[in-house]
């Protein structure tokens, strides 16, 4: 039996890998929004220079939770969401309505 996790994402990505991918025809409105909140938080860390792991880390979250969100395995939740903003000094979520 595998111990490797499907993403979640998984069922929604035509073709191409997470973050980037094309979605699905029939992908849920907020499935594209959560695609570009993970673009732009890989996004913003690379602009730091930093790894995801040190961000994590002053974020006071698992460096392991952050790469879980990147790679689509899991969806963000609010309190993460917020702990990496205020680590990157940045906003990462989009209004609404919005994909980039």
């Amino acid at each position: 039996m595998s111990t490797e996790r499907t993403p979640r994402t998984a069922r929604y990505i035509e073709s191409g890998q997470w973050p980037d991918a094309t979605l699905t025809p029939d992908a849920p409105a907020h499935v594209a929004r959560v695609q570009a909140m993970c673009r732009r938080l890989r996004d913003r860390i690379d602009d730091t220079g930093e790894s995801a792991r040190s961000v994590a880390h002053r974020a006071g979250i698992a460096p392991s939770t952050v790469t879980r969100v990147l790679q689509g395995q899991t969806w963000c939740d609010v309190a993460t969401l917020a702990a990496l903003e205020d680590a990157l000094g940045v906003d990462v979520w989009l209004p609404h309505g919005s994909t980039d």
